[in-house]
Order: C-alpha cells, then structure tokens, then sequence
C-alpha cells in the first residue's frame, strides 16, 4: 500500500476465491485451499460486473473497511484507489489498474541508490518501547473496564428478556418498552466507546458492520397482530444478547493474547524497570 496526503492506493485485497474456489496462492505457506472449506455466497464483482464467492469473516472484513473508506474521505480529503484488478468490489475506492495509477500518482523523481536508514539511538529506542508498554497496558485496561461495562448490561438485558418472555397481554407494553430501552442504553454505550475506547474497536469493528447487517433482516419485518410483535421482540432481544456475547468473547481473546505475549516486551525493558512499573501501576491494577 502506498499513502500520501491526497490518495491512498491499495492491492492485493481480493477478498474472494478465484474460479477454482481457491483461497490463496499456491506458494502460500497453509496451502492454496486454507479456508475453502468455509461457507461461500456471491458478492459484487471488481469493475461492478459480475460476481464472486467469498466467506462470512472477509465480507466482514471488507464491510469495515469500507466504513473506514468513508470516513477517511469525509475527513481527510483523500481519493483512495484499489488496484487489485480482480477479486471483490470494495465501495468507496477508484478502481484502476496497478501500472495506471504508479504512472499517474508517482511523479516525484527518486535519488538513487536510497539513503541507507539511520539506526536509532539506544534513548529513543527505550521511549518507543515504553510507549509501546503503556499502549498494551492502556488497552488492557480499557478492554477490562468495557468487559464490566457488558457483563452488567447483559445481566440487565437477559432479567428483562426473560420477564418479556413470560408477559402477557396485559404487561406486554410494559416489559416490552424496558427491554427495548434497556438494549438501546446498551448500543448507545458501545457507540460511545468508539470513541472513548477507540484502541479496541480493530477487534469489534467486523463483528459491529455483520450485526447490522443481520439486524436489517429482523427489523424489515411487519407484524400483523401481538404475537407477531411479540416474537420479532424477541429475536430482537436475542440478536442483542448473541452479539454482547461475541463482543465479550472478542475482547476477552485479545486481552488473553496480550497478556501472554507480553514477556518479550517486558525482558527488553528490565533496564527501566522504574518507569516499566509506574506504567503498571498505573494500568494493571484491575487486571490480575
């Protein structure tokens, strides 16, 4: 991928499997067919015409990012192309072959041979890794406080779920309304984590972009009469539930995988321990 202030130009996103129903090339090191055991379905063709197979997880991946995309030309002003030339179309970008846009974009004249990179200084070694530390610790943090933040609305939402499931015609307004309350308090809260916890939506973005997705199929439908609404109430409910359990699941993992590959960082920082422990003291008292 190449980055300037005014375009970013990606390749090599298929995010599809080719007309064999491969995944990947032959030379990859897990095998051409890694995930072609996956369950396929059709999606938009690059260049708009036609479609491809892909799976759950890259449709996901390619939903998110093209949010991204969305938001990094509404507030960065950039054109963003995709080069790939084949492969699924992603919203939002130019597409363009690979040598057209290095003919049109790259126009700057390059000195060679490159300036060899400069080894940097033992000082600014140890600042990267201390601020590499407090970013791990900081997420670590914030993902444990996002975790209780579920874990109450979860409780609070399955109590008035299983009160809804139990109503009648006479309470079904009421518990009704709480429920719906209750898991919009909850979607409100996750919206603003995106920005208070920003760090930890790499992790929940896809899960957040398929949901809504799948939340579209729930809400189009009409209800004729109570027991209608009575029961897409409930699927409602428990589309809420499933997806506050991903999301539990999700951060969980990446906490957990934090935490065990954090050795390394620590061995090459025992020379500061001072500042290595002011920053633990600061972020790990609710983790261990």
């Amino acid at each position: 991928m190449l980055e300037s202030a005014k375009y970013h130009l990606n390749r090599a996103e298929d995010l599809s499997y080719d007309e064999s129903g491969f995944s990947h090339p032959k030379d990859y090191q897990h095998g051409q067919d890694y995930e072609s055991e996956s369950k396929k379905f059709s999606v938009l063709a690059y260049g708009g015409e036609g479609f491809v197979k892909t799976n759950l997880y890259w449709n996901m991946f390619k939903h998110s990012f093209e949010k991204d995309i969305l938001e990094a030309k509404k507030w960065l002003d950039i054109r963003i192309f995709n080069a790939t030339q084949g492969g699924a179309r992603i919203e939002g970008t130019i597409e363009k072959d690979f040598k057209q846009c290095c003919e049109e974009l790259l126009k700057e004249e390059l000195k060679r041979p490159f300036e060899n990179l400069k080894p940097l200084s033992q000082a600014k070694q140890d600042e990267l890794l201390l601020k590499c530390y407090a970013k791990i610790y900081q997420s670590l943090s914030l993902s444990e406080a996002f975790l209780q933040e579920l874990e109450e609305n979860e409780g609070e939402i399955q109590k008035a779920y299983e009160t809804f499931s139990l109503s009648n015609p006479q309470t079904f307004k009421e518990t009704q309304t709480n429920l719906v309350e209750l898991i919009e308090n909850c979607k409100e809260k996750i919206e603003n984590n995106k920005s208070d916890k920003a760090i930890l939506f790499d992790v929940l973005n896809p899960l957040l972009a398929q949901f809504e997705f799948d939340l579209a199929m729930i809400l189009v439908e009409n209800t004729k009469n109570i027991q209608e609404n009575y029961e897409k109430t409930l699927l409602y409910a428990k589309a809420h539930l499933s997806l506050i359990a991903l999301a539990k699941q999700g951060l969980k993992a990446q906490k957990d995988t934090l935490i065990k590959h954090l050795k390394p960082l620590e061995n090459a920082l025992q020379h500061l321990s001072f500042y290595k422990d002011k920053i633990k003291e600061k972020y790990a008292k609710s983790l261990f």
